[in-house]
């Protein structure tokens, strides 16, 4: 619980000094700073939640902190941003949160077609400047953040009854 509030408190910090210095563009389902905010904050938990994952998989914080590096590897690969992902990368791409919070706040402030690599007709671009696009992603990542949880619990009780 306090690792999640911090997670938002820090969030809304973020999106505040954003927001000060270069003001968000207009969003598609609430104000601009909200709509980021819901954004960033279900990121920033569903980042917690696999940190918490990791943490009741593994012995000690040595081996959690030497996986830790290769999830957040494919989690920049597989978002989307450093390359267009198209067959089996856009579908393996689904399985990772950077992917679902890239579409959640590029749609929101509507990223053009053109610097992404992508063409302008292509129906295959995620960020469309869309409440559909939005509304997904979100519910993409509290789908995540109920998996995650929920195989964090699971993993903590299996390592109480192994007596580790």
């Amino acid at each position: 619980l306090v690792l999640g509030i911090l997670c938002l408190l820090q969030c809304a910090i973020l999106v505040i000094a954003v927001n000060v210095i270069s003001p968000f563009p207009q969003t598609v389902l609430m104000p601009p700073p909200l709509e980021i905010y819901v954004s960033l904050s279900l990121t920033s938990l569903v980042g917690l939640m696999i940190g918490l994952m990791i943490s009741s998989v593994t012995a000690n914080s040595d081996q959690a902190n030497s996986i830790i590096p290769v999830i957040l590897i494919f989690q920049i690969l597989f978002s989307g941003v450093i390359f267009k992902l198209a067959g089996f990368g856009e579908v393996f791409g689904g399985l990772f949160a950077m992917r679902w919070s890239m579409i959640g706040m590029g749609s929101s402030v509507g990223l053009t077609a053109v610097p992404m690599g992508y063409d302008p007709q292509d129906s295959s671009f995620p960020y469309v400047h869309d409440a559909r696009h939005v509304l997904g992603a979100w519910f993409a990542l509290l789908v995540m953040i109920v998996i995650f949880g929920a195989l964090t619990a699971f993993f903590l009780k299996r390592k109480d009854r192994l007596g580790r």
